[in-house]
């Protein structure tokens, strides 16, 4: 395989980055299928497939205030068969990741850090050995939101060295797949799910 890649990355704010890239990646000696005189697969593959991936992403992370930190990536991809001239979504097309948190300023809940995160993915079709195989198989548009609370626990009276971590991942118990390899062969995202964590520094 060989990888190209590029970007640039400005800060419009001091503490505040923004990224954007570009990339390809051309691959040779992929397996390919081989098929009889009416199209049906032998069970036997030759290394002589090609493919090109391409795509960009743009990225905004840091702190806009000292109390408030953001995270956006999206990332948009394309994928071709450089040997049949095919072009399909063999991976998500598009993707978008949002995510922020903020410490509050006031009330009940003065010093913790709430914290908000949405993923999405777009539909994209399945394959066997990078081969598309119909418009039946695909992996469906996902949207998955998580969410996180930390509190110091000096709140309560402990030490200044430690936070605990309250954080309720896919909260809509929403059914996806993380990724997957071949159209048979796909690995489910977690479902719903809450964390406990206490942090701290010696």
């Amino acid at each position: 395989a060989r990888q190209v890649e590029g970007g640039l990355r400005v800060a419009p704010l001091p503490k505040l980055w923004f990224t954007a890239s570009l990339y390809r990646i051309d691959q040779e000696n992929l397996p390919s299928a081989i098929v009889d005189a009416n199209g049906v697969a032998t069970g036997y593959f030759e290394t002589e497939g090609a493919s090109r991936s391409q795509g960009g992403e743009l990225s905004l992370a840091g702190n806009v205030t000292p109390g408030w930190s953001v995270y956006a990536a999206y990332a948009c991809n394309t994928y071709e068969n450089r040997v049949t001239g095919e072009s399909f979504d063999r991976f998500p097309p598009h993707a978008l990741t949002l995510s922020t948190s903020r410490r509050i300023a006031r009330g009940p809940l003065a010093d913790c850090v709430a914290g908000f995160a949405y993923r999405y993915r777009h539909r994209y079709e399945t394959t066997f050995r990078g081969a598309a195989i119909g418009d039946d198989f695909y992996v469906a548009d996902s949207h998955v939101f998580d969410c996180s609370l930390d509190i110091p626990l000096r709140k309560f009276g402990g030490s200044e060295a430690f936070t605990l971590s309250l954080a309720l991942k896919n909260i809509f118990n929403k059914k996806y797949i993380e990724s997957n390899r071949h159209y048979y062969q796909g690995f489910p995202g977690e479902p719903r799910a809450l964390e406990i964590a206490l942090r701290g520094s010696f």
